[in-house]
């Protein structure tokens, strides 16, 4: 323990400075302008060294222990993930309020929605939850709005609120909510708190897939842990949409593919071994219209030696769609595509090739240099955290996270091979998704960007599950150097910076 303070004790401190800094800047610049809130500033300082002290020494207890990664990883984004949970009033976050209608109405076993007059897909939502979530008009305050329903008990009065946007995702992506308020019924606990039930388990959820994932993962372990830690991903895993459970099984089916391909140890590949990838392949592939469907390629890598018959390596792909493509008109509600979802309900993103290529190819110009990349990866790390207007003063983690990142790597390079067509599958795989994510912005979000000249609407938050490629597609023949980036640089960082956000958000909603 004694040894990581004397190592990196300058690394821990200036981390600490910066975060104290940049709540100061919340406080006296930024977002707190009433003097009533001014006497906080003192106590959430305390509050946050407190905490970061505590994780800290929860990580140099464990790194003394010789703990693995994986339950390191466990041990700190548990207690991380429930400060999230805690501090992110409901709908504070990228279309949370549909996607937590849609998982309440599953909960209560309406798996096709209500229609009102205009068409709309709605929930009678019941009135305590409506008033406990954050929308827009009042973003001071939000705490108290939020915590006065907390302990109400149902009234039994409901609200009618459109969800429509949600009715195309998969029921599947809410098992973890739906859980959430089965318990939260059967205790009979107050109506807001189910919904924070729905939370946890949707975070514990993401917890298991990722830990999986990471024990599993052969090379660069590294960037899994970094990428799973960054607030965006935290906040993803615990809030009610479809990210957190996608993120986590697209991880998981990464780490258990590479696991054949990289592992020397396994001579002949087993179908207890196809089985894990055939489930979360299929997985992932319905969760989010198919948008994520050429990770399957990536099976491509496994050397065919390693199967007993040729067509098994093939079979593995054929397997997925057929499953996922059954799979997702099975569980999609009958009304689906009426709801404005014009892919999921009748074979996911096969459906999308009626409309026009050629316009996605025109537009493929303005949508490429119209790209605000800075903005874009802020949205990627955590940095624009909200639905609504919740910006944080932590635009020097963009910096940071960019620097580090770079250096592991130049510096963690691991020693193994690619073949320029395994590169090439690698290389492949995110282009492919990417153009899917903007021609399903173009066909079905209608989201265009100075004046019809490119696409929108595609957020950074959608390429968390890839950025682990990286390392594998710019894969050098041989190491740069011999002295790797300690992991510790890793955890410490996603400390600070998770601490870091968490009290932005406490700022901006006191």
């Amino acid at each position: 323990m004694k040894d990581l303070f004397k190592k990196r004790y300058k690394f821990i401190t200036f981390l600490a400075l910066l975060n104290t800094a940049l709540l100061v800047f919340d406080f006296k610049y930024y977002r707190v302008v009433s003097s009533d809130h001014q006497s906080l500033l003192i106590p959430l300082i305390i509050g946050q060294f407190i905490v970061e002290a505590i994780l800290v020494l929860v990580y140099a207890f464990m790194k003394r222990k010789e703990c693995k990664p994986e339950l390191i990883f466990i041990a700190l984004f548990i207690p991380l993930g429930l400060f999230q949970i805690f501090v992110t009033p409901l709908n504070q976050a990228p279309d949370e309020r549909g996607h937590l209608f849609r998982a309440y109405d599953l909960s209560k076993g309406i798996r096709t929605p209500k229609r009102n007059a205009e068409g709309q897909a709605v929930s009678d939502f019941p009135i305590e939850g409506v008033e406990a979530l954050y929308l827009w008009q009042d973003d001071h305050h939000q705490y108290d709005r939020t915590f006065g329903q907390m302990l109400k008990s149902e009234s039994g009065a409901t609200e009618e609120w459109d969800y429509s946007n949600t009715t195309g995702y998969s029921p599947f992506s809410y098992i973890p909510h739906i859980l959430g308020f089965w318990i939260g019924r059967f205790l009979n606990l107050p109506f807001v708190l189910q919904i924070y039930l729905g939370r946890i388990f949707a975070l514990l959820a993401s917890a298991i897939l990722l830990f999986f994932a990471i024990k599993f993962m052969p090379r660069y372990k590294e960037f899994f842990i970094l990428i799973a830690l960054l607030p965006r991903a935290i906040q993803s895993s615990m809030i009610y949409s479809s990210d957190g459970l996608l993120n986590a099984t697209v991880l998981l089916f990464i780490a258990l593919v590479f696991r054949l391909v990289f592992d020397g140890k396994i001579k002949q590949i087993t179908a207890k071994q196809l089985l894990p990838i055939i489930i979360t392949g299929v997985f992932f592939t319905i969760l989010k219209h198919f948008a994520y469907f050429p990770i399957i390629l990536l099976t491509l890598l496994i050397p065919t030696k390693k199967f007993s018959r040729r067509w098994y390596k093939y079979g593995v792909i054929v397997a997925i769609i057929i499953l996922s493509y059954f799979g997702g008109k099975l569980f999609m509600p009958v009304s689906a595509a009426s709801a404005g979802t014009a892919i999921s309900s009748g074979g996911g993103i096969f459906g999308m090739f009626k409309f026009n290529l050629a316009r996605l190819s025109v537009m493929s110009f303005g949508t490429f240099f119209g790209i605000d990349l800075i903005n874009m990866i802020k949205h990627f790390l955590g940095n624009l955290l909200s639905f609504g207007g919740v910006d944080t003063a932590t635009s020097f983690y963009t910096f940071a996270f960019i620097v580090l990142f770079v250096m592991l790597l130049v510096r963690n390079v691991e020693e193994f091979r690619l073949k320029k067509v395994d590169k090439m599958i690698i290389w492949a795989t995110p282009i492919l998704i990417t153009c899917i994510f903007y021609y399903v912005a173009m066909v079905q979000w209608n989201d265009y960007i100075d004046h019809y000249r490119g696409i929108g609407g595609v957020g950074g938050r959608y390429f968390i599950p890839l950025v682990p490629l990286i390392p594998f597609m710019i894969h050098p023949k041989k190491p740069y150097t011999k002295e790797k980036l300690s992991i510790d640089y890793v955890f410490l960082f996603s400390i600070f910076f998770e601490a870091c956000i968490i009290c932005a958000k406490i700022v901006y909603n006191i």
